[in-house]
C-alpha cells in the first residue's frame, strides 16, 4: 500500500511523532529544553564573536564566560585599542630586611598613602603591554596567553602564570606557576619551585560606574614576606 501525496506527514510532524513514540511527554519536554539550551549557547557565542576580535587577550582567555563579566571590567581590558586609566592608590612596602633588599634591587615605587597612578595598556599582536606609572615611576609588564591557556605576565626575566576566574563582580588572578626566562641556548625556561617563587595575588572589582574598577595587588616572597602592594580605584579615560 502506498500513501498519496496528501497523506505524507511534514518533517516537523515526523520529528514530533518520533520523539513522542520514543520518549513520551516527558521526553518531549526534555528534548525541547535541550534544543532551547543549544540555541541559547549558539546565540551567546555569536554575541561573543561580535564583541571581540580574534587577538583580544582577556576575551580569548575567558571564552564564552566573558559575556557575563561586568562592563566596567571589560572596558579596562583591551578590545583592540589602547586603554588609559588613572586613579589614586595606597602603596605599601615590606619592612623585613629581605624585603628591603629585594625592593631596592627591583626598584619598585616607595610607600605612599595617596600615589597618583596611571595605567596604559597597548595591544601588541596577541599580547598586551601594561605600563603602570606610580607618581611617574614606570613598572612595565607584558601579558600573553600561555600554551596551556593561562595568563602569562612577564616582569623582567620572571614570568608569572595565572588562572583567571570571575565571581561577585570580581576578576581574580590565582597564581599557578613561575618561570625564570633566560637568554641561554639550553636553559631558556626554568620553572621555579613554589618554595623559591615570589607570589602575586590580585583582583579587580567592578564599581558602580561602568568606567571604574577597584584594584588590589599584593606581592610577597619566600622568607621576606610582603614585598609590595597597591590598592585603589581606576577610572578609564577616553583616548
Amino acid at each position: 500500500m502506498t500513501l498519496g501525496a496528501n497523506h505524507v506527514p511534514s518533517t516537523g510532524s515526523n520529528l514530533f511523532g518520533l520523539v513522542s513514540l520514543r520518549y513520551g511527554r516527558l521526553g518531549i519536554r526534555n528534548f525541547s529544553t535541550t534544543v532551547d539550551m543549544e540555541t541559547r549557547n549558539v546565540e551567546r557565542l555569536d554575541r561573543l564573536r561580535e564583541t571581540r576580535g580574534p587577538d583580544v587577550l582577556y576575551p580569548r582567555l575567558f571564552g564564552a564566560a566573558w559575556l557575563e563579566i561586568d562592563t566596567a571590567l571589560q572596558r579596562m581590558h583591551c578590545n583592540g585599542e589602547p586603554v588609559h586609566a588613572a586613579g589614586v592608590f595606597r602603596i605599601s612596602r615590606g619592612t623585613s630586611l629581605g624585603a628591603k633588599l629585594l625592593l631596592w634591587f627591583l626598584r619598585l615605587p616607595p610607600a605612599d598613602a595617596a600615589a597618583q597612578v596611571e595605567l596604559i595598556v597597548r595591544p601588541v599582536g596577541e599580547s598586551e603591554t601594561w605600563l603602570r606609572l606610580f607618581d611617574g615611576k614606570p613598572v612595565v609588564t607584558v601579558q600573553r596567553e600561555s600554551a596551556s591557556g593561562l595568563l602569562a605576565e612577564r616582569f623582567g626575566p620572571i614570568e608569572f602564570r595565572f588562572r583567571l576566574s570571575f565571581a561577585d563582580h570580581t576578576i581574580r588572578y590565582r597564581q599557578v606557576g613561575v618561570i625564570l626566562r633566560l637568554a641561554l641556548p639550553f636553559f631558556r625556561e626554568i620553572p621555579l619551585p613554589r618554595w623559591a617563587s615570589p607570589h602575586v595575588s590580585a583582583r579587580e572589582t567592578a564599581e558602580a560606574s561602568e568606567m571604574e574598577t577597584r584594584v588590589l595587588v599584593e606581592v610577597s616572597a619566600p622568607l621576606a614576606g610582603l614585598l609590595f602592594s597597591y590598592e585603589g580605584k581606576l577610572k578609564r579615560e577616553q583616548v
